[in-house]
């Protein structure tokens, strides 16, 4: 295997992202920091989107650790803070304000998932 096969195979490799890689698989995210809104009936909860991917609007499953769950709708979703969209993938840092949850539903380690 020469230099440019071994290039040619490293562009190849770094053309593949994680969206890519986990796009077929559900959606699932590890609460990982939660923050209260102002309304107190809405929080934002942040982490990495493991797997899949979800839209504003969703509906998703939060997966308490002592093995209750409950539905949730997903509001806004924000990417470093401050960048407003409506869909994100695996691989990506997020911010997801999930309505009518309060903070003491919740916490880090509980897992969102479709």
């Amino acid at each position: 295997m020469g230099f440019l096969d071994l290039f040619k195979r490293k562009e190849s490799v770094s053309n593949t992202s994680v969206n890519n890689l986990n796009k077929d698989i559900p959606f699932c995210i590890t609460v990982q920091d939660i923050f209260p809104l102002v309304t107190g009936k809405d929080i934002v909860i942040v982490g990495t989107i493991a797997s899949g991917s979800v839209s504003e609007g969703d509906t998703v499953t939060l997966k308490r650790q002592d093995g209750t769950s409950r539905s949730v709708r997903v509001g806004v979703i924000e990417l470093n803070g401050n960048l407003r969209v409506k869909k994100a993938s695996a691989g990506t840092r997020v911010g997801i304000m999930l309505n009518e949850i309060t903070k003491s539903e919740i916490c880090a380690g509980d897992i969102l998932a479709k």
